[in-house]
């Protein structure tokens, strides 16, 4: 389910207005697909006039099909949309569900183009839309997980659209919000952090998180490689070796992954590298997010 809202453009004011919609399941929303651009037109505005409203605000134009279907909503009967009304979705998505953990999406920057990543094929996750508008202060992180009642939460997971290590003080900061609220975390990372900051950040991060999980992906450097594409070639691969080794002391849990796409040959090799490293080795299934 997701949060939807509900606008409408005023054109003789240029004026967005907004108020929330009920929940929408993944369905009813993919229903919701192309805006209808003819309707604003005859309106006599422009689709990119409105849609840089939006932004503004925060929010992104959902697209609906032609002809409108109805938006159901419990407080009030069926309507069918107006030429001058549309469906948003709210772009701020700093902190999401996802089962029963909350995710902290701290940034779009990554080291790695990864051929599987999910960002490539969708534009966010269980109807979460995660691409940023701007990447969020830790006080705008913290204030979103007080909204979303994070002390309920098992645990909170550093895990978005991209590298959350681009972003260590941040890190840091909430997850010492986290630690003095007894709330676990864990970092989900492709151990590139020291590389991307020029140091050995993982001391800090061991001081506000519990659980580190690394993705390791392949058994060489090559293999990472063809798959993971970093921008720091073979030395991605190495770097996240070192990574892993200097967390495993240092991090009450220290976990690296592989997808169970990659065959069982690969996963062996791998469970070889790491429990040679000392880390806990876990599969995920592919496409999971986990």
């Amino acid at each position: 389910m997701r949060e939807f809202y509900f606008g409408s453009w005023g054109f003789e004011k240029k004026e967005l207005r907004i108020e929330k919609c009920r929940m929408l399941t993944r369905k009813e929303a993919l229903n919701w697909f192309t805006f209808l651009t003819h309707r604003l037109l005859q309106a006599g505005s422009r689709k990119d006039e409105v849609s840089d409203a939006c932004a503004k605000r925060n929010f992104r134009l959902l697209y609906v099909p032609y002809p409108p279907t109805r938006l159901f909503d419990e407080t009030r009967p069926p309507f069918l949309l107006r030429p001058s009304s549309f469906l948003l979705a709210n772009m701020n998505n700093i902190v999401y569900p996802y089962g029963d953990n909350l995710y902290i999406n701290l940034t779009n920057r990554c080291s790695n183009a990864c051929v599987f990543c999910i960002r490539g094929k969708q534009d966010g996750l269980n109807g979460h839309t995660l691409w940023l508008k701007k990447e969020p202060t830790a006080a705008e992180v913290i204030e979103a997980l007080t909204r979303k009642n994070f002390k309920s939460a098992p645990e909170v997971v550093f895990c978005g659209y991209g590298e959350p290590t681009c972003r260590v003080a941040e890190i840091a900061e909430v997850g010492g919000f986290l630690k003095r609220h007894g709330v676990p975390a864990r970092l989900n990372t492709n151990g590139q952090g020291n590389l991307i900051n020029g140091r050995d950040i993982t001391g800090e991060l061991a001081a506000a998180i519990d659980t580190v999980s690394i993705s390791l992906n392949n058994s060489t450097a090559e293999r990472y490689q063809a798959v993971c594409r970093s921008r720091f070639g073979l030395d991605g691969y190495r770097a996240m070796l070192d990574f892993t080794r200097l967390c495993v002391p240092k991090f009450k849990r220290a976990v690296m992954t592989v997808v169970d796409a990659i065959g069982e040959r690969e996963i062996g090799e791998c469970r070889e590298i790491c429990e040679g490293l000392g880390a806990e080795f876990r599969v995920r299934v592919a496409d999971s997010y986990v």
